[in-house]
């Protein structure tokens, strides 16, 4: 191996040329591989043939030239190459060796502070420098792209959806049948909002059943605000013949009139007279059951 320097600066280059000289049949001959330390950029080689053809056979040199490029300053050993080949005239193989060769380059060291100096021991170890911050990080795993793209239309998901979209048509029209109905339902609705009235204005009579005194009293408080809030009357003016009369008038019947009335006679009477559990539930089933008949029956 030949070296058109052995001195030189950092990032200059430098001509290492693998060289076989001889006779025989040069053209088919491999050379062997040269190994630079990892500080060292070499490129490929570039083949020489100087062989000529004569009628005693081929004869002349085959060669391998390598550019090198350092990267820091330091002193760097060329591992030794080695050539074998069969002598027939000794009939052997034959060992060529060209032994190591030391590079010195002018410049920085690496700046990991690796030991770019020649390495005397033996062994894998020679020619080994640490340069970590040389390279840049290679990554360990690849995120592939499928090469044929997907489109979503035209695709699976999007038939599912457009699917789906129509068979939701059918359920929002029948769910929307069902609301025009029910706002339809004038009866109904009335009896609703009578049912949710009487539980509102009843659930203070409700929790005293059993306990006669506050029962009746929370009973008659609750008619009152019940009229209060349906004929919009103060409690000055909620005597029961004006109670009769705006019930008239507002379209409730006589005997849904009379029943109102007679309901609230029975509060003021039973606050002073005994009175059973059964009596109680009575007169709150009545309660109930006449507020849900007036308002159904009163005129919007």
């Amino acid at each position: 191996m030949e070296l058109d320097k052995a001195q030189l600066d950092a990032g200059e280059s430098l001509n290492a040329v693998v060289k076989v000289g001889g006779t025989g049949n040069l053209k088919l001959m491999e050379l062997p591989k040269l190994k630079v330390p990892q500080s060292l950029e070499a490129y490929e080689p570039e083949r020489g043939n100087d062989v000529k053809t004569s009628i005693s056979g081929m004869k002349g040199t085959i060669s391998d030239t390598y550019v090198i490029v350092p990267q820091y300053g330091g002193k760097y050993i060329l591992p030794p190459v080695e050539f074998s080949y069969f002598d027939p005239k000794k009939e052997t193989f034959i060992t060529l060796n060209s032994g190591e060769t030391l590079i010195e380059v002018n410049g920085p060291a690496p700046a990991s502070g690796s030991n770019t100096a020649v390495n005397n021991s033996t062994g894998a170890n020679k020619n080994f420098i640490s340069n970590d911050a040389q390279f840049a990080f290679i990554k360990t795993s690849t995120d592939f792209i499928d090469k044929e793209s997907t489109y979503f239309f035209n695709s699976t998901p999007y038939w599912v959806v457009i699917s789906g979209s129509l068979l939701l048509i059918p359920l929002a029209l029948l769910v929307r049948r069902k609301q025009e109905a029910i706002a339809s339902d004038v009866i109904g609705n009335r009896l609703k909002t009578a049912n949710r009235l009487s539980k509102k204005f009843l659930s203070a009579a409700k929790k005293n059943l059993g306990n006669h005194d506050q029962f009746y009293i929370s009973l008659e408080k609750s008619l009152h605000n019940y009229l209060k809030s349906k004929l919009n009357i103060q409690t000055a003016e909620m005597s029961k013949d004006r109670v009769s009369e705006l019930l008239l008038q507002r379209g409730a019947t006589v005997e849904t009139n009379k029943e109102f009335v007679e309901l609230l006679a029975s509060c003021e009477f039973a606050r002073y007279t005994p009175s059973s559990d059964s009596g109680m539930q009575q007169d709150f089933e009545k309660a109930s059951k006449v507020i849900n008949e007036i308002d159904k029956q009163l005129k919007r």
